[in-house]
């Protein structure tokens, strides 16, 4: 299942017309601008704003004169929507430049690794079996049990019984990297990989047999395997924050042109608003089992607020320099159609993976997921 989000057309002369130009066509100009980050800056322009205001001014359609048409106004406001066989292309062909990929426990569970939230098999589910009895609080709120302030209050328990489950849920050597670890590397050996950000603790990205730097992967919640884990309660370590100024810079343009988000619902922060941080102009992409645990987490409106058109004004964090971050997830927020190209594509990230080389144009350029092609 593929959302795409991004232009909404409500006049078929106009959508006709798109159609048939570049996906980056300026339809009130004519210009080709080659790229989303273009286009955003183009009509952001002087000149484009004041050719707007005269179509306007003096609409051909006989619309009343100095108001927008609704199809004017998704057109002027809206980014191109990308499909998923753009991305691809765009993949295969070089086209971004500079990637971040944000991953979390979606993306090791075909190499053996529980998730948190999947019914009957995640790991708040074994939580619950193994300690509920003891600590009923840990039947509502399972994530307590693997908190700061249970560690502090129940020492003998968390040094004899909490740690070691999940030491072995993720510190086994049969465990290695899966396709969607494999991505990973394949986007830096073709030089276009600027940073991982995983929740993961389980150390797949940084295996060995990925030849992946270490200064390419932040473990935003520590690892089992080198005793950094980060609890619930805890601070995220100095670095998290780093990377973020570095790779979401406020004072500059971003370099950042695509983020994909696999794996994760989202839902624990301040890693859930990572994607809000991404540039004006950046391509979007999420990937997950199931999307709807995805779109509202803990800072969301609730239905009826959303209803009434209610938008919740706190949910935000500093995150590094960065004071305004928002939490909640934007995904279908009519502002972040206006701010990125977005795509959103329901299924597991291996199977993501899998589609991309077999594309077309992967096909055809014979890309292939095992291959570490040299860098300059």
């Amino acid at each position: 299942l593929c959302c795409s989000g991004g232009l909404e057309f409500r006049s078929k002369h106009i959508k006709r017309k798109m159609e048939q130009q570049a996906p980056f066509w300026c339809d009130t100009c004519s210009l080709d601008l080659q790229s989303a980050a273009s286009l955003t800056e183009h009509q952001s322009g002087r000149k484009h704003r004041k050719r707007v205001s005269r179509l306007h001014a003096h609409p051909k359609d006989g619309n009343r004169p100095g108001r927008a048409t609704p199809s004017d106004q998704s057109f002027c406001s809206m980014l191109p929507p990308i499909g998923e066989d753009e991305l691809f292309e765009g993949l295969a062909l070089g086209r971004y430049r500079s990637v971040v990929v944000l991953t979390g426990a979606g993306v090791s569970t075909s190499a053996g690794v529980p998730d948190f939230r999947s019914p009957g098999s995640g790991m708040f589910e074994e939580i619950r079996s193994k300690f509920g009895g003891r600590f009923p609080e840990a039947k509502v709120q399972p994530e307590i049990i693997l908190s700061r302030s249970f560690a502090l209050s129940h020492p003998e328990v968390w040094k004899s019984e909490v740690e070691p489950f999940v030491r072995s849920s993720v510190k086994n050597e049969s465990i290695v990297p899966t396709a969607a670890h494999q991505f990973c590397a394949w986007l830096h050996h073709r030089g276009v990989l600027r940073r991982v950000y995983t929740q993961n603790v389980d150390g797949l990205h940084l295996h060995p047999s990925l030849e992946l730097p270490e200064d390419k992967v932040v473990e935003c919640h520590g690892s089992a395997r080198n005793n950094t884990l980060v609890m619930y309660g805890d601070s995220l370590p100095k670095r998290f924050y780093d990377c973020c100024d570095a790779d979401f810079p406020t004072r500059s343009k971003g370099v950042v042109d695509l983020m994909i988000v696999m794996g994760t619902s989202l839902q624990v922060a301040p890693f859930c608003a990572v994607p809000n941080m991404a540039p004006r102009g950046c391509t979007r992409v999420l990937v997950n089992r199931y999307l709807d645990e995805c779109l509202r987490n803990d800072f969301s409106p609730s239905a009826s607020q959303a209803a009434d058109g209610y938008m919740i004004p706190l949910g935000r964090i500093r995150i590094g320099s960065r004071k305004d971050v928002p939490l909640r997830s934007l995904w279908t927020d009519r502002k972040a159609k206006k701010k990125w190209r977005q795509v959103l594509i329901e299924g597991d990230c291996d199977d993501f993976v899998a589609n991309f080389f077999r594309s077309p144009v992967a096909v055809e350029m014979r890309l292939a997921l095992n291959e570490l092609p040299c860098r300059d």
